[in-house]
């Protein structure tokens, strides 16, 4: 959006995002009707193309106000930087946090978490703070699991498959 002088939207804790859709397949036959123009000669016709642009968006997560990166932080803090994200590399060293690890639908327990010195922050309050859970959600399809690059790295992120949003 910001590609057309427009700011970009801040995300809020608790926002209920979908993380990607999927093509589904519509009930009815639509049509889309284009104008083209017909090589031979050049004249205009309108030409009829099945239209199949509904989407239907994936179970959405309530945003949480912050993912916490534990594992190779110093390379998943060189693609939040490239990406233009903001992150705190936690000082101490130890940090308790309480959070829930849960989909917006889900019924989890909220969990604590220690942390170790030079862990990541990751707000999701910023400028692109969108972009954050599609990096960092492990059930975005954007995620750095889904890239082969970042195959080992994204599998020691998840850990044990837990995130620990900060409340």
């Amino acid at each position: 959006i910001h590609n057309l002088g427009l700011p970009p939207a801040t995300p809020r804790a608790g926002q209920e995002v979908a993380l990607g859709a999927d093509y589904v397949p519509v009930d009815r036959a639509p049509v889309a009707h284009i104008p083209l123009r017909r090589i031979a000669d050049g004249e205009r016709v309108m030409v009829a193309f099945a239209d199949h642009r509904q989407l239907a968006p994936h179970p959405s997560i309530r945003l949480p106000a912050a993912y916490l990166v534990t594992r190779h932080a110093r390379e998943v803090g060189e693609l939040l930087a490239r990406h233009g994200l903001q992150f705190e590399v936690l000082a101490r060293s130890a940090h308790r946090v309480s959070g829930t690890a849960a989909p917006a639908s889900s019924a989890l327990q909220p969990h604590d978490l220690t942390v170790a010195e030079g862990a990541l922050r990751v707000p999701t309050a910023q400028p692109d703070g969108l972009l954050v859970p599609l990096l960092l959600e492990a059930l975005s399809a954007c995620n750095l699991v889904a890239h082969a690059e970042h195959d080992g790295l994204a599998r020691d992120v998840q850990g044990d498959g837990r995130r620990a949003p900060v409340p």
